[in-house]
């Protein structure tokens, strides 16, 4: 069972100018899961940046969560002032994997775009 989310483990997370939550979706995620990351949104809405990775998009969040009242507002939170990059396209492993090599470039480098945020 997982636990609620301290005060005190938000605020420390807070302390980070940076939050990098990544891969989010690829796991199943409970009420109290659900409400841990609420927390964690809110506590840093407008005050810390944050990076969010995840394969599903937006209109699907619903489905994702256990209860889509709680996806509304983190999503909210999410966009508001922020920058999103939607990446599609096959899997880089993938193509790796098949073509056999050991290096396969896959779309547009990113660092000269995020370093202008």
């Amino acid at each position: 069972m997982q636990r609620p989310v301290t005060e005190t483990g938000v605020v420390q997370l807070c302390r980070y100018d940076l939050v990098l939550i990544d891969e989010l979706g690829y796991l199943p995620m409970n009420r109290q899961n659900n409400h841990n990351l609420f927390q964690l949104i809110h506590a840093l809405y407008k005050y810390r940046s944050v990076i969010l990775t995840t394969n599903k998009d937006f209109s699907r969040w619903g489905d994702y969560f256990v209860d889509e009242n709680i996806a509304v507002p983190i999503v909210d939170r999410l966009i508001h002032h922020a920058q999103v990059f939607m990446l599609g396209g096959d899997s880089y492993r993938l193509k790796q994997k098949m073509s056999g090599g050991s290096v396969v470039e896959v779309g547009q480098n990113l660092w000269p775009i995020l370093g202008q945020i």
